[in-house]
């Protein structure tokens, strides 16, 4: 098993292929649009973790070739932030996995624009 962490800085293409337990602790906070392409391999893992806040562009695609991923993220705003965020999750093989679970807390007049997405291309 192993823990990443990662930001805004990290790269905007990540591939998880070694197998086993990978478990990713996402800590991007930004102002621009970001989009975050994932892909898992070779019967990986992915345990996803993030929390989204501020006034925040995001857009997350994890490609599950082989294995499972499992995506947890919490989008939190409040005093007037927006928040916009995509989270795709495409199944491109047969014997693949996912479970998303998305979280919106929202207070003081915050504004979260979440669109969620599940594709099965096989």
């Amino acid at each position: 098993m192993s823990c990443v962490f990662i930001d805004s800085q990290s790269p905007h293409s990540l591939v998880y292929d070694q197998g086993g337990i990978v478990t990713v602790f996402d800590q991007t906070r930004t102002d621009e649009e970001l989009v975050r392409t994932i892909l898992i391999k070779n019967n990986t893992q992915l345990e996803w973790y993030g929390v989204v806040t501020e006034d925040t562009h995001y857009h997350l695609h994890f490609e599950t070739e082989s294995g499972k991923s499992l995506v947890r993220i919490v989008l939190l705003s409040h005093k007037n932030q927006q928040i916009q965020c995509t989270v795709h999750s495409t199944l491109s093989q047969s014997h693949t996995w996912t479970d998303v679970h998305l979280l919106s807390l929202v207070g003081d007049e915050g504004m979260i624009d979440l669109n969620g997405i599940v594709e099965i291309t096989s």
